[in-house]
């Protein structure tokens, strides 16, 4: 069970997004949403750092999971990320899974797998 930790949680899909940010604010997190990539940007820029941020790949706005991740890693070189993807059409390149305190995992996932995830993160 978390205990207050702030999650950054971006997808497009609003039923996904709501059913994620309801399981996981019930165990315990913090949860702020974002449905695009441009969106996600400015709630990082006012209110980082962000104990995880957890993103889907593909995103409307613009910018892909992959460079909203680059973008907010320059302001906060540590910030940790989970990837959320349901398309093998995204790929996420191999150096950015090998940076610390970054993860993928494949929908469809388990809600308690995707909490247990972000646990695991905030552990390292």
């Amino acid at each position: 069970m978390a205990s207050g930790e702030r999650l950054l949680l971006v997808d497009d899909e609003l039923n996904l997004r709501t059913v994620m940010r309801e399981y996981l604010t019930e165990r315990g997190f913090v949860v702020t949403d974002a449905s695009d990539a441009n969106t996600a940007l400015e709630r990082f820029r006012l209110d980082a750092p962000y104990d995880l941020v957890i993103t889907d790949i593909g995103l409307p706005g613009g910018f892909s999971g992959r460079q909203v991740a680059k973008a907010m890693r320059m302001q906060v070189p540590a910030q940790k990320i989970l990837f959320i993807t349901g398309y093998a059409d995204h790929p996420v390149e191999a150096h950015l899974l090998e940076q610390p305190g970054t993860a993928l995992m494949n929908k469809p996932f388990l809600l308690a797998d995707l909490a247990d995830q972000a646990l695991l993160m905030l552990e390292r």
